[in-house]
């Protein structure tokens, strides 16, 4: 099974910031900087997107499991529930 990082592991928003700041002026990085900073800040957010998609996909397969697991299981009555106990 592949291994998912948890999907609350999001990636640090230090880059779009950073990158944000230096198309502004605030922070000194040439054009060519600013223009790498942005594009790993976009592949880290398509990164965490990918995996938080893929956390819900496992959620999802395991509730489903579970819910079938619950229709195969014979009725109990509750008269016989509570005789047990």
């Amino acid at each position: 099974m592949l291994a998912v990082a948890h999907a609350d592991a999001r990636p640090s928003p230090r880059s779009s910031f950073l990158g944000y700041l230096a198309s502004k002026g605030v922070y000194p990085l040439g054009h060519a900087k600013i223009f790498k900073v942005a594009v790993w800040s976009c592949r880290a957010w398509a990164a965490y997107v990918a995996l938080s998609l893929l956390a819900l996909h496992r959620d999802r397969l395991a509730f489903r499991k579970q819910a079938a697991s619950l229709c195969r299981s014979p009725p109990v009555r509750l008269a016989e529930a509570t005789a047990n106990h």
